[in-house]
């Protein structure tokens, strides 16, 4: 592009000393035509820097609505903005990863596809992919020095208990949601190298997915401990006394025994389930029932993380959170989690509005079909367990 300027005058003399200048965020090539005391600049521009049209925060809480290619990595701090809420008050849901480190955290690398294929999975939900346009759904960066979890179960209860301090920090600095909001914030912790999942119960919802290939059925996972356990507040079925004197197929299951259910929960996001204490003597009795002999050698394996703690248990609906595989759900445990969606968006929830977007799920026979997951997988293979990571070479000595 050509302009025609008036330089500055030195006497009589036009100066042909001009300063270079940042244009359009390249370096601004000048040419210099003499042309008395007018002349005319060249300004030459490299081509525009390609970047991706995404919105994303860095640790200062600058907003930017791209990413330059020049950007090779994610940093603490920084959040990714992955679906915004267009209805309601905005539900907010932050993803962060535990053991991911500097090669994982590369700008569309491991760690930020790995959360955007969980985040996906979640908004294909039911009930929650009828309402994706309630949800904030934030990827929060954190860097670790090494990649992958040595011991998930050290230093806390199962091991994510210890480092809730340090993520709630950078949680409480995301502009997007900030102090004042964690009664609308469900946190998703992806453990790097560990499988399974798990809920604990802190000033907002909690859970832990692991990210490996020994979970075998990740959309089950996430339909269980993100979905049910984490935002709609479902308990598990576990068996209490009374089920022990009452039911049949009581050898059937391998869920630890807890007390009747005691008192309610003292988190106020705790809404449908109850809380209730391991009981002894419901253990022995579920060990003496027919058929159930060979758990009184693996108490150990039940109650290492339960004795002694509080265990979740249904208030109301009873079959969507059995230890099985299916993603099958009742009417009524949808129900809830649509109370919750419009609760948490500030709007009025009825049955009629509720039953007129239920009605798909009536009768279903196939529903990883349906949903859409039949054949999910993630995007990155999950790393082997018990082997060293892929990314361990880009790991810092510490």
């Amino acid at each position: 592009m050509t302009y025609i300027v008036n330089p500055l005058k030195s006497g009589k003399k036009c100066s042909s000393h001009f300063r270079a200048a940042l244009v359009a965020g390249g370096l601004a090539v000048l040419t210099i035509y003499p042309g008395a005391c007018k002349q005319q600049i060249n300004v030459e521009t490299p081509a525009p820097t390609p970047t991706r049209q995404v919105v994303w925060t860095s640790a200062d809480g600058m907003r930017h609505t791209n990413i330059p290619d020049s950007k090779e990595r994610w940093f603490d701090g920084e959040v990714l903005e992955y679906n915004i809420a267009t209805k309601g008050e905005g539900i907010d849901i932050v993803f962060v990863g535990d053991g991911f480190n500097k090669k994982e955290m590369e700008v569309n690398g491991v760690f930020e596809t790995t959360a955007k294929d969980l985040a996906e999975l979640f908004l294909k939900m039911p009930i929650v992919r009828d309402y994706r346009e309630y949800f904030n759904i934030y990827i929060l960066m954190r860097v670790f020095p090494k990649s992958g979890i040595d011991n998930m179960f050290s230093g806390g209860y199962r091991g994510l208990g210890s480092r809730l301090n340090e993520f709630d920090k950078l949680i409480t600095a995301m502009p997007q949601v900030g102090a004042g909001k964690e009664d609308k914030l469900t946190f998703v912790c992806i453990g790097n190298g560990w499988a399974g999942g798990y809920m604990v119960k802190e000033k907002y919802p909690c859970i832990s997915l692991q990210y490996t290939n020994l979970e075998k059925n990740t959309p089950y996972l996430v339909a269980h401990e993100l979905f049910g356990h984490a935002f709609t507040m479902l308990g598990d079925l576990y068996i209490t006394t009374d089920d022990l004197n009452t039911r049949e197929d009581i050898k059937k299951y391998w869920t630890p025994s807890i007390d009747p259910v005691k008192e309610a929960p003292k988190w106020e996001w705790g809404c449908n389930y109850f809380v209730a204490t391991w009981s002894d003597e419901a253990w022995q009795k579920f060990v003496n029932a027919p058929g159930n002999s060979k758990y009184a050698g693996n108490e150990s394996k039940y109650t290492q993380f339960l004795k002694g703690r509080y265990i979740w248990q249904n208030r109301y609906a009873k079959n969507f959170m059995t230890a099985n595989s299916s993603l099958q759900s009742d009417t009524f445990d949808r129900f809830l989690a649509y109370r919750r969606i419009k609760t948490l968006a500030g709007e009025e929830y009825s049955v009629p509005d509720f039953l007129a977007v239920d009605q798909q799920y009536i009768n279903l026979t196939d529903w990883y079909e349906y949903l859409g997951v039949a054949n999910w997988k993630y995007t990155y293979p999950p790393p082997i367990y018990g082997e060293p990571s892929p990314y361990s070479d880009w790991d810092d000595d510490i």
